[in-house]
């Protein structure tokens, strides 16, 4: 019984609504509702710093290969030999930590 009764309001209350709205009315509130989730999003996508341009990745492949491609630029030698970095503490680095080891002695 009270399964037929919520049965019955809700469809009194349905014919109300149709009663006030049209089905034209519900299409514009649809779009009109997209239309402001669309605009929020782009106003979002501001704020987070997310980029509004979309790029083709292909047309960035193609650009990039165009850049290494360039003529003109140096081939590295790979038979150059660079010279070896020292192991070992260099001279005036040797004698600077002599100085701090010395202020410190005085100070202490």
């Amino acid at each position: 019984s009270s399964g037929i009764n919520a049965e019955y309001g809700g469809n009194e209350a349905l014919k109300e609504l149709n009663a006030i709205m049209s089905l034209d009315d519900v299409e514009k509130i649809l779009g009109d509702t997209e239309d402001a989730v669309a605009y929020q999003r782009e106003i979002d996508d501001m704020l987070t710093g997310t980029s509004l341009v979309t790029f083709d990745e292909g047309e960035l492949e193609e650009e990039l290969e165009g850049l290494l491609g360039v003529e003109g630029l140096p081939d590295v030698p790979s038979d150059v030999l660079l010279p070896e970095a020292p192991d070992h503490e260099l001279e005036e680095e040797r004698k600077e930590g002599e100085r701090k080891e010395a202020r410190t002695m005085v100070a202490a």
